[in-house]
């Protein structure tokens, strides 16, 4: 075999490889490319079915939200006219109710709490607040023997006032929380109820 012949020989072995290893990387790359098709069809499929079922929910709370509308008329209604309400209001998703002056008989002795505002914020983060507009105590950042800073401890009325809350039941739970202003407990108090005006017999 001439040099020539053994030149030509590897000239076309090397371009061969050279077309082998482009084949090879070809045939890797449709492999993944094939892969990346099924697991975005399957992402597909999963991503149009949670479509489906969140069109499928909105529709359905669209017709709650229209039959519950004569409920939620009903609902103001008899929240302004519980004892203790002085006004209802409405900013965004809160429900603001000012209550009429809360007085405790705590033994033989009646104190003047104050006027507050219960703010109920219905927009899925579960909070209560309780301010007091009209305070007669005698230091800062106690609104009630049982609420400080606006943070209610409500103790084993916690539950039960959650769950009314989620279920937007409001005016049951304007009305748990109007006993809960008037009542007091020593025991589990944050401060001495002897620290708000005591109201002369």
């Amino acid at each position: 075999m001439s040099a020539v012949e053994d030149e030509r020989g590897a000239f076309v072995k090397g371009c061969m490889a050279f077309g082998e290893s482009a084949s090879m990387r070809l045939a890797a790359d449709i492999a993944d490319g094939e892969a990346s098709t099924a697991r975005l069809a399957g992402e597909l499929r999963t991503k149009t079915r949670e479509l489906h079922e969140s069109r499928r929910r909105l529709a359905g709370l669209r017709l709650v939200a229209t039959s519950e509308a004569a409920r939620f008329e009903q609902d103001y209604d008899e929240l302004i006219k519980l004892p203790g309400v002085a006004r209802v209001e409405v900013s965004r998703a809160t429900v603001h109710v000012t209550t009429d002056p809360i007085d405790i008989v705590s033994g033989a002795h009646t104190f003047r709490i104050g006027t507050f505002t219960i703010d109920l914020d219905l927009d899925l983060h579960d909070e209560i607040r309780i301010r007091n507009l009209a305070n007669t105590s005698q230091r800062d950042g106690w609104d009630h023997p049982h609420i400080q800073a606006g943070l209610p401890c409500l103790g084993n009325l916690r539950t039960g006032c959650e769950i009314l809350l989620g279920d937007l039941q409001v005016v049951p739970l304007v009305s748990l929380l109007l006993q809960f202003l008037g009542t007091y407990d020593a025991v589990s108090a944050y401060a001495p109820i002897s620290l708000w005006q005591e109201i002369p017999s």
